[in-house]
């Protein structure tokens, strides 16, 4: 597949105003500041990072709910926070969400069939057999029986109600799907049904995923691209082969230190950072990973480092090259 990437960030921002009290100005807190990406199609870029990274709000800006407060974000290959209303109905079919919690996401009033093909209907097009026929069909290619259509999302386990989510968000078939933790809910062992069924959807529709996620394990499984993220910056982007295989940031290797493995291959050693994540409300200056950073200097103090190519990949350090 050729063209341009499904979803393109260039220098992205977004910032909120957060009341410090009734005699105060407000805060600003920068959740994302300045983070750049590309979405090829059919692929899979996985966004990682402690909580409060900006995760969860670079997924916000990616499906349209939030516009961005600078930079620009494509939607193949158009500008989506500039678009008239009618344009941007458009874009937003273009994109569907996979949410954390499978039982919240599910509206526990509607069936199955309702669930699913909810799209349909809104889109129209299609007389209520049709619907019902594709309806069925996408509950069979994500694992389900047609027969459970019928039923309500009480009825069904955890995994059986996040294939009723994957199966509603493909049906419009979408170029993009924003699987916003999609796994982080779920047994372990049910995880692992969840992730390759993602892929296997991916190889038969060509669509591309935004993964979020704090597990490095999936990140490992699914992902073509790792974006790392640390107090809405980026910290490192690159292949996942390059980034997972051999860290250059810092704050990459701390956490791959501090996931769990259950293999017998030798042990990276652990190279946990030190204290908690400063407030976003008030980041040090410089690098803003220096206060934990046991490489930090006294350039880290004084001077942010920006985003550089090193080893096939951007990093954000300025001790890159030898940490």
């Amino acid at each position: 597949m050729t063209g341009p990437p499904v979803l393109r960030a260039r220098n992205l921002a977004r910032t909120y105003p957060v009341s410090r009290g009734p005699f105060r100005k407000p805060a600003t807190l920068h959740a994302l500041d300045g983070v750049s990406f590309a979405v090829p199609v059919g692929k899979t870029l996985a966004v990682v990072g402690e909580s409060g990274c900006g995760k969860s709000t670079l997924g916000r800006l990616s499906a349209m709910i939030e516009t961005p407060s600078a930079g620009r974000l494509e939607i193949d290959g158009t500008d989506a926070a500039t678009r008239d209303p009618r344009e941007r109905r458009r874009l937003r079919r273009a994109v569907q969400m996979v949410f954390q919690d499978p039982f919240a996401s599910l509206n526990p009033r509607a069936t199955i069939g309702g669930i699913v093909g909810e799209a349909l209907a809104i889109n129209g097009g299609l007389t209520e057999a049709e619907r019902r026929q594709q309806v069925d069909e996408m509950l069979r290619r994500v694992g389900l029986s047609p027969d459970l259509a019928n039923r309500y999302p009480h009825m069904l386990s955890g995994g059986q109600r996040q294939r009723v989510a994957i199966a509603r968000a493909l049906i419009p078939r979408p170029k993009l799907v924003i699987a916003d933790e999609p796994t982080s809910a779920l047994d372990l062992s049910i995880r692992a049904q969840v992730l390759n069924l993602l892929l296997d959807l991916q190889q038969e529709f060509g669509v591309a995923y935004l993964f979020i996620s704090h597990d490095l394990p999936s990140v490992r499984h699914i992902a073509d691209r790792v974006l790392v993220l640390y107090l809405g910056r980026t910290a490192e982007y690159g292949r996942s082969d390059a980034v997972l295989a051999r860290p250059r940031h810092p704050y990459t290797r701390a956490l791959l230190a501090s996931a769990p493995r259950l293999d017998d291959g030798p042990r990276r050693p652990r190279r946990l950072l030190a204290g908690e994540p400063p407030s976003p409300l008030a980041p040090p200056g410089g690098c803003p990973l220096r206060t934990r950073c046991p490489h930090a200097t006294a350039l880290c103090a004084e001077v942010a480092p920006l985003p550089r190519r090193i080893d096939g990949r951007v990093v954000s350090c300025h001790h890159a090259d030898h940490v």
